[in-house]
Formats: structure tokens, C-alpha cells, sequence
């Protein structure tokens, strides 16, 4: 039976917005829309208390944090439909409370009755003081907690705070035991935690720009890294009063053709989504819920095989010899750019590097806030096999500066004024092509793959004939 938060009656108000909502989303869908956020604005704006009034999933899950929180509800949304979840999820809306409410408009009857069992939903950290207060969630996955953009979540004191007055009591949290922050929030509610162990042939990494947690969050003092992942995660304790990180539910222990993840003392394998280790955190958040929903090993491998990183995040094409690797790493955000620039060192060979920030802006007035250039290391890019550097956007001089800043040569880089004729400014000559794109940039840079790939195999046929 499906549970109510609050026992509010519903009145005309209420059915007035959802089936003007209902009528939006057949609109949206009869002009050949996925999906929009739009049905539950309307809904909002006709009935501002919406969420407290439809009826609620017997289970609603969420997912939350700076990074990763598409991904893992993704990766969890396409597993549990495996697992014969009846499900709704805001895949195509957005993470705020109009997305949120257009998710529960779908797992909804027509007449806001339950419909579906199960919601899925990506909610933004901001977002959960208005979410969370009319729709509690039955288990929240927190991915991490990093500062982020300027203009919305500079300190991750701010955003720590937001959670720690917004979840819950009842909610049961799955929390990232590597992350000193976001896994010490709301201590008394139930929680699991997972972990990724330092994996074979891992190196630690040098302290980068931004360290969220130089001091223990106990009694202040310096606290000491056994293990850095990067930035703030990793193995760490206090060498004063003794704090560390919990101890985990769900440990992976290695990652060779699957995930080997350690659960009460006995070694589970999973299929991997990606390659990368912030790829095999969002699975490990998404295996720890499945597993913690009573699931076991054998039938959660078996729902996400085959499942991957959907491609508007990440994708690469092997063009002859080059190969054209494109990731998103959300623009404001110096911890995802950092984490971008990181996976492309690691591709093999000499690099041509793509930047595709700030595009579709006419001028360079749309914002000053440019100081997050700074909290990211792009002294990575002065890595003797990045040959050149494509830079535009409408701060594309400012993105400039700090390169120069950073100790890259200015031979190295590239300025491109038109943002759709990027592909012509970029040299052929690299064993790879690296594209690193913003959200609002996915379009671009899927079709300046395209186009680099074409360019590639004509060139190549060219020198062959």
C-alpha cells in the first residue's frame, strides 16, 4: 500500500493541475519531446503544494551530491527496470522540484491515486530543502560533496548544511565512506556505506588546488592522508582524536573485467559501467542500494550487464589510428574539470585538447564569474604530450590567461571566435582528440566529434590513394 507524508485533502486546486499537467506532457510527447520539466511547473503554478497532496510511491529513492548523481540514478533506474521495477524516474527533467514533481506526476493514476511503486529520483543538493520537506525519501544516496559552482554551491559548508536541516530522520542513507564530508551527515539516521579500496597499479595523487577538508571536522587538527584518491577522498584519520572514515558495507577491491566488491566477507562481481574509478563509484552507489533493497549478487550482475555510461556523458570513437574521446565535466565546477583533465592524461599518446566552455553566449558580459578557473588545475595541461589546445567560448581570453598562468606555452594554444567551426582549428597530427564539454554543450561537442571523426578517415584515405 502506498504511504502518505501528510493527510491533506485534495481539492479542485489539485485535480485542476494535474490534468493540466498530463495535457502538457501528451504535448510534449505528440511533438516528439523525451521529456521536460514543464508538466510539473505547471502543476506547481497551479497548485504550490502538489507534492504533499499526490500520493506517494511505496518507495521513493534519491539520489544527490556534487558529482556523479546523473550517472548512478541512471545506471540505477536502467538496473531496477531489469529487476522487474515498476518504476518513474526524472531521467529527462530536472533535478529540482519541477522535475521531481513531473516524475511523481508519471507514477501517478490520472486522477493522482498510486500508479507505479517505485520513483527514482535525481534531486539537487539545493533542491532537497523544498523536496524532501513534502516528499521524504526511503533511502538517499549522497555521492560526495565538493564546493562547486560560485554562484550556487562555492562552500561545501553551505551545502553540507542544506542536507544536514533537509534529509529526513526516516530516510536510510547510503554514503560514500571515502568522503569525510558528505558520510558524516545526519549521524543518527540508519546508514551503509561503501568504499573504493586503493585498486592494483593505483597511484596516489599529489594534493591538487582544492582540499575541502584540510582539518578534521572534530577537533580541528591536520588530518592525515594514508590514501589520496583526489581531493578530499581517500583513506584518511586524525592523528589527535582518532577519527577516520566509517567502515564500509560494500568495499571494491579491484577492478579487472568486473567489479570485486567485498560484502560480509565474501568477494560479489559485478559487470563495470566504465573505466574510469569516479565510474566505478556511481555503480558501487547503485550496487550498495540494490543490495541493501534485499537483492542479491547473482541477479543485480545479471540486471546491469551490458548497461554503460550513457553516451551524452562520455563517449570515445577510434577514427584509424586517433582516437576522439569526448566527457562531460560541468562547467563552474573545478572538481569535475580537474577529474576530466586527469582521465585524459591517461589515455596513451600524444593529445589535442578541446575546451567548450562558456558557448552559446553572444558576449563576454553574460557573467564575471570566471575565479573557478583558478580552483582548477589546469597545470595539468602543460603535460609535454598535450600538443594543442583548442580553446572557445565566450570567456575564451579570459581561459586563455589562466593557461598562460598555469605554465603552458601560448604557441600551444588555439583560439577559436566562431564555436561551430571548432573542428577546423583542431590539429589531426595527435593520437588523440580530447573534447572536454559543459552541460549546455553536449550538441556541440557530439557533432565536433562527429565532424573530427569524418575528418580523420578522409585524411587518411587521402594519404592511402
Amino acid at each position: 500500500m502506498a504511504k502518505e507524508i501528510k493527510k491533506i485533502k485534495r481539492n479542485p486546486r489539485f485535480y485542476l493541475a494535474i490534468a493540466a499537467a498530463r495535457l502538457i506532457g501528451g504535448i510534449i510527447q505528440l511533438l516528439g519531446g523525451k521529456g521536460s520539466h514543464w508538466p510539473g511547473k505547471v502543476a506547481l503554478s497551479l497548485c504550490p503544494d502538489f507534492l504533499a497532496r499526490v500520493a506517494r510511491p511505496e518507495l521513493v529513492l534519491a539520489i544527490t551530491g556534487t558529482n556523479g548523481k546523473t550517472t548512478t540514478a541512471n545506471l540505477l533506474a536502467d538496473s531496477m527496470k531489469e529487476l522487474g521495477y515498476d518504476l518513474a524516474h526524472n531521467s529527462y527533467g530536472s533535478n529540482i522540484k519541477e522535475g521531481v514533481t513531473t516524475a511523481i506526476i508519471q507514477s501517478a493514476s490520472f486522477w493522482g491515486g498510486p500508479n507505479i511503486s517505485c520513483v527514482i529520483l535525481e534531486v539537487d543538493e539545493r533542491a532537497s530543502r523544498i523536496i524532501f520537506s513534502e516528499l521524504a525519501p526511503d533511502y538517499l544516496i549522497i555521492t560526495n560533496l565538493f564546493r562547486e559552482s560560485y554562484a550556487r554551491n562555492a562552500h561545501v559548508e553551505f551545502i553540507s548544511k542544506v542536507l544536514e536541516d533537509s534529509i529526513p530522520d526516516s530516510t536510510t542513507l547510503i554514503v560514500n565512506a571515502d568522503d569525510l564530508i558528505s558520510s558524516r551527515l545526519r549521524q543518527n539516521n540508519m546508514r551503509y556505506a561503501f568504499s573504493v579500496d586503493r585498486l592494483p597499479g593505483e597511484e596516489e595523487e599529489l594534493p591538487c588546488l582544492i582540499d575541502d577538508l584540510p582539518l578534521c571536522p572534530v577537533c580541528r587538527s591536520k588530518l592525515v592522508f594514508d590514501f589520496r584518491r583526489y581531493n578530499h577522498l581517500g583513506k584518511v584519520h586524525c592523528p589527535v582524536c582518532g577519527l577516520m572514515n566509517l567502515t564500509p558495507d560494500f568495499s571494491l577491491k579491484a577492478h579487472d573485467d568486473m567489479l570485486r566488491v567485498l560484502v560480509k566477507g565474501e568477494i560479489e562481481s559485478y559487470p563495470a559501467a566504465g573505466e574510469t574509478v569516479q565510474d566505478d563509484y556511481n555503480a558501487l552507489a547503485a550496487i550498495s542500494l540494490m543490495r541493501v533493497l534485499g537483492h542479491d549478487a547473482g541477479e543485480i550482475a545479471e540486471a546491469m550487464t551490458g548497461k554503460q555510461v550513457i553516451a551524452s556523458r562520455k563517449e570515445m570513437i577510434q577514427a584509424g589510428e586517433v582516437t576522439i574521446f569526448r566527457t562531460l565535466a560541468k562547467g563552474s565546477n573545478p572538481i569535475a574539470v580537474t577529474r576530466g583533465l586527469h582521465t585524459i592524461l591517461r589515455l596513451p599518446g600524444t593529445k589535442a585538447v578541446l575546451l567548450l566552455y562558456g558557448i552559446g553566449k553572444s558576449s563576454s558580459s553574460y557573467s564575471d564569474m570566471t575565479a573557478w578557473y583558478y580552483d582548477t588545475d589546469f597545470e595539468l595541461l602543460a603535460d609535454p604530450e598535450v600538443r594543442q589546445i583548442v580553446i572557445t567560448g565566450a570567456r575564451m581570453a579570459d581561459l586563455k590567461v589562466r593557461l598562460l598562468l598555469a605554465g603552458i606555452p601560448e604557441e600551444k594554444l588555439t583560439l577559436c571566435q566562431d564555436s561551430a567551426k571548432i573542428a577546423e582549428a583542431v590539429s589531426l597530427e595527435q593520437d588523440n582528440i580530447c573534447i572536454l564539454h559543459e552541460l549546455y554543450a553536449e550538441s556541440l561537442a557530439e557533432k565536433t566529434q562527429s565532424i573530427l571523426a569524418d575528418k580523420v578517415m578522409k585524411e587518411r584515405a587521402i594519404n592511402e590513394s
